[in-house]
């Protein structure tokens, strides 16, 4: 959810902005937000797939993909200025869906 509110979405938009002239700026961010998810993620999926919980041969890729999935437009929406409440039912179905489709496509092999 912290990714719609409005200090996420203002952090985002700042940093965006300033990426070019401080790029240093735009690397600690990546590094202490997308990409600290993304590992965390990705040892997450690992266990699963060891323990045979989900077919997930490729942890980090799948990881990315969940995220894309999440964030999805609701996203984009708000960093233009649109965003839905993040605890709207909106959200609530968004993100319901997103984890049904992600869980559908790394299911245990039979």
């Amino acid at each position: 959810q912290i990714i719609l509110t409005e200090p996420g979405i203002s952090l985002s938009r700042l940093v965006m902005s300033e990426s070019s002239r401080s790029p240093e700026l735009a690397r600690i961010f990546y590094e202490m937000g997308p990409k600290r998810t993304t590992a965390r993620l990705t040892e997450y999926f690992t266990n699963l797939h060891n323990a045979g919980v989900l077919h997930i041969p490729d942890p980090e890729a799948a990881a990315n993909t969940f995220i894309s999935l999440v964030r999805g437009e609701l996203h984009a929406q708000a960093l233009m200025g649109m965003p839905p409440k993040p605890e709207s039912p909106e959200v609530q179905q968004h993100v319901e869906q997103a984890v049904h489709f992600f869980l559908r496509g790394h299911a245990p092999e039979a």
